[in-house]
């Protein structure tokens, strides 16, 4: 192949890339950009088999492909998005809303073996059993990872469940090892988040506010609720969350209030009676204790 032949594909790849930005850009009203180092091919398998089932379409592309799209037909976009242009990415386009799409996309991960200096994405738990290996040169690989073994009808047996790796840690060359012949695939993997930006708000949304923590937000949206009833609740604030917990609040004390002033209504006469019942009791036990 002449080497003019290999530029005019190569223009052509650059013009057919730019019109699918292009046309992505238009039909779309939610921009994402991922990192695209260190994130595997099995991961980006997994979120191009899920983009239509949930509402996206993921698109690769050199930065300067797209920076000429943005600087050429949407000015205000390349002015919010120039300075994360940067480094390898994966651009994901939606119609979502931008934090919907972004938990969408978090929640897409996928479990892969450990190498050495990974970090542990949670405790990783060697679990007890037989290993299926026979004794012989591995005995001596859970003995580096600090994993108790002993022989067991003719196998290496896992004498208890064993934390080799605890959430955060830097995953050692003999831990990786021992996990990669047990076959497990303790690291959780996902995109990582750079930016998303609100064609519609013309706004950039960085990635500190962008990945909401859904336990986080639950805690601090209960606890304010729980504020909220109890401001409103002191200050009876009519509302009609908070009314029939005020009528019940302000029945319950009218009754205690009729009770002890002795006055007879429907609602209070079982009380009174009992009331009565009660002081009739006490005062028999009290004359009963004096002397005849």
């Amino acid at each position: 192949m002449s080497r003019a032949t290999t530029e005019r594909k190569v223009r052509k790849k650059k013009i057919q890339v730019r019109n699918e930005f292009e046309d992505l850009i238009k039909r779309n009203k939610t921009l994402l950009i991922a990192d695209l180092y260190k994130a595997s091919a099995q991961l980006l398998n997994e979120i191009r088999r899920r983009q239509h089932d949930l509402g996206f379409h993921i698109k690769g592309g050199k930065n300067r492909v797209l920076e000429t799209v943005l600087k050429k037909s949407y000015p205000q976009i390349f002015e919010g998005l120039k300075n994360q242009l940067e480094g390898p990415n994966i651009f994901i386009f939606s119609n979502m809303n931008p934090f919907k799409l972004s938990l969408d996309i978090q929640r897409l991960e996928v479990d892969l073996p450990a190498s050495t200096g990974d970090i542990a994405t949670s405790d990783i738990v060697v679990s007890e059993g037989n290993t299926g290996f026979p004794p012989g040169p591995i005995i001596s690989l859970f003995s580096e990872a600090k994993i108790p073994t002993r022989i067991m009808s003719g196998s290496v047996y896992v004498t208890k469940d064993t934390v080799v790796a605890s959430k955060g840690d830097v995953i050692p060359s003999s831990v990786a090892n021992i996990l990669g012949r047990l076959g497990l695939k303790p690291i959780k993997t996902r995109l990582t988040l750079k930016s998303a930006y609100d064609v519609e708000a013309n706004t950039l949304i960085p990635s500190d506010l962008l990945i909401i923590k859904v336990e986080e937000y639950v805690k601090k949206l209960k606890e304010a609720t729980y504020n909220a009833i109890k401001i409103g609740l002191e200050i009876s604030y009519p509302s009609s969350v908070l009314m029939p917990i005020i009528i019940s609040k302000a029945y319950s004390q009218a009754k205690r209030l009729a009770v002890e002033a002795g006055y007879v209504a429907p609602d209070t006469l079982l009380d009174l009676v009992l009331r009565g019942l009660a002081e009739a009791q006490t005062l028999q036990r009290e004359l009963g204790k004096q002397p005849s």
